[in-house]
């Protein structure tokens, strides 16, 4: 049977179960006294206060655990503008009424991240992604993500989308300590779909045999695609290591991607803790959206309408924990991740990126906060509140900010944040640091270099010394900070301490390389040896 019509029986299966009158009678109320049938008895019945659902699951699944779930939410190339709750209060246009409410409703912040995965193992690979299907490597082995710590603390660990670590063996999610994976493992520009979505690019259907196949004269299998128009490989949609549909269909990825997150949530003990992580495809080009959302935007246009989607997804998701009566039990993440200028700029629109954390009854709600929070963050803090230890193998570059969120007293320590133009990786005589930041002061190296949103690219200029801007005053970046004063020359030699940290702590550090090298063998195809790769 297929696995959504599985999933729809075994829906309808449990609705025949739970709304038997005697499971009815059993969650009718009645406290210690009421067993099954509402009479005395072995049963406990519903508890004071305990509303129907969580008594439901409860019979069914066991006592919750004590310990926190967490779902991580990871937004893709969302700007901080389209969403009104961050920098666009007056933004008619915007589409994300339920993450505004969740905003409202929690803690929201902005977030400086230097890469695009928010920390699912340390930031000192010097890994930012796995940049094609054909990669060979992914995130190093000797790499610790939280998905193998939470697992080991007994936790059910999940990814959902996107991946972008790697989908070979060992770099596999489920080889880095995730039970459950379902998604496409990398961004849907990196291959071809038969719905080519809105994109200011020309995009081409998958093409449907060998007829179709492009014919060049290109060397390179790459540079051949690119002659052509096309994208290959097929996108895969994967179901732990199987590929269950290629090319998948982006239309309704994102309706899957809920019905897997529900699957995951509600098939297991209610004892049983859960780490979810859901890489959602909203808004990263090509756009996509079901039909149902198409002209229902306030900006009527197809990113608006996508941008609405990803709303509904993240509603969707928070309704089924919810339903699941582990609202409160459940702290969630909302972020953005990814950057303009193909992901390498260092002024703030890249890595100035909105975040939430959504938890009811345990975060006090309405609290904007602007301390100095990173992606890497997310990891230890996790793990504070769930009284789990941290890997002891490596030098973490985040920090535990539950204070932060549950509004208790804190201090922050002097803090430094790098944007690396490349890894970084201590034996590269390459390398180079695009900016520093230090308390409210970013020191910038390098600029332009990097493509504008018209694709044309102009020259890199670096700067020595750096420009320093005061990115809490002046988030635009527009007025640095004058070299000949004496608070320039105070700022640099903060910088340049951070950088100097920096290098002793790499030295110290168990560090680790990133294999970029390029194999068409390990392309995801459902049919090998056939590159049209089709199957449903």
């Amino acid at each position: 049977m297929h696995f959504w019509c599985l999933r729809m029986k075994q829906t309808l299966d449990n609705a025949t179960q739970q709304d038997s009158p005697d499971f009815l009678s059993y969650c009718s109320g009645g406290g210690g006294d009421g067993g099954r049938g509402g009479g005395g008895g072995a049963g406990a019945g519903a508890g004071a206060g305990e509303d129907r659902w969580t008594c439901r699951y409860r019979a069914t699944h066991g006592s919750p655990s004590t310990q926190p779930n967490f779902v991580i939410l990871l937004m893709d190339d969302v700007g901080f503008g389209d969403i009104t709750s961050f920098w666009n209060p007056q933004n008619l246009t915007a589409s994300t009424p339920f993450v505004d409410y969740m905003a409202a409703n929690g803690i929201s912040t902005f977030i400086r991240a230097s890469t695009l995965i928010p920390n699912l193992a340390s930031a000192r690979t010097g890994l930012t992604n796995v940049p094609f299907p054909t990669t060979q490597g992914g995130l190093p082995i000797n790499e610790t993500t939280f998905g193998e710590t939470f697992s080991k603390a007994g936790y059910k660990t999940g990814v959902i989308g996107k991946w972008h670590l790697g989908q070979q063996g060992d770099f596999h999610p489920n080889s880095r300590g995730f039970d459950f994976y379902f998604g496409l493992p990398y961004s849907p520009g990196m291959g071809c779909a038969d719905d080519v979505g809105f994109s200011v690019d020309d995009r081409v259907p998958c093409p449907k045999d060998w007829s179709e196949m492009p014919r060049c004269s290109a060397v390179s299998w790459y540079a051949c695609q690119g002659e052509e128009g096309l994208n290959f490989p097929a996108l895969p949609l994967l179901n732990g290591r199987e590929i269950v549909e290629q090319p998948l269909n982006m239309t309704y990825l994102s309706l899957r991607y809920t019905h897997a997150a529900e699957i995951f949530i509600t098939e297991r003990e209610i004892s049983t803790p859960f780490l979810l992580y859901v890489g959602l495809q909203h808004m990263l080009a090509p756009f996509y959206h079901m039909p149902a959302f198409t002209g229902m935007s306030a900006r009527g246009d197809p990113y608006g309408d996508a941008l609405l989607e990803m709303d509904w997804v993240i509603k969707t998701i928070v309704n089924v924990i919810a339903e699941n009566g582990e609202a409160e039990r459940t702290l969630i993440w909302v972020a953005r991740g990814g950057g303009s200028s193909s992901k390498a700029t260092v002024w703030e629109g890249g890595h100035r990126v909105p975040a939430l954390a959504y938890w009811p009854g345990t975060i006090e709600g309405g609290r904007v906060s602007d301390e100095i929070v990173s992606m890497m963050d997310i990891f230890p803090t996790m793990a504070s509140l769930a009284g789990v230890d941290m890997p002891g193998n490596r030098i973490h570059d985040g920090i535990d900010i539950t204070n932060i969120v549950l509004n208790k007293p804190f201090s922050l320590q002097r803090r430094a944040l790098f944007h690396p133009l490349n890894g970084y990786e201590k034996d590269d005589d390459n390398r180079k640091m695009g900016a520093v930041r230090v308390d409210q002061f970013k020191a910038v190296y390098v600029t332009g270099g990097l493509p504008e949103c018209g694709g044309k690219v102009g020259p890199a200029v670096s700067h020595n010394p750096p420009l320093i801007f005061n990115v809490k005053e002046d988030p635009m970046e527009s007025s640095p900070i004058n070299p000949a004063s004496s608070e320039y020359r105070f700022i640099l030699m903060k910088v340049n301490q951070a950088l100097v940290e920096l290098e002793l702590s790499l030295a110290e550090d168990n560090t680790s390389f990133v294999d970029y090298s390029l194999n068409p063998f390990v392309m995801p195809c459902c049919n090998p040896p056939n590159v049209v790769c089709r199957c449903h």
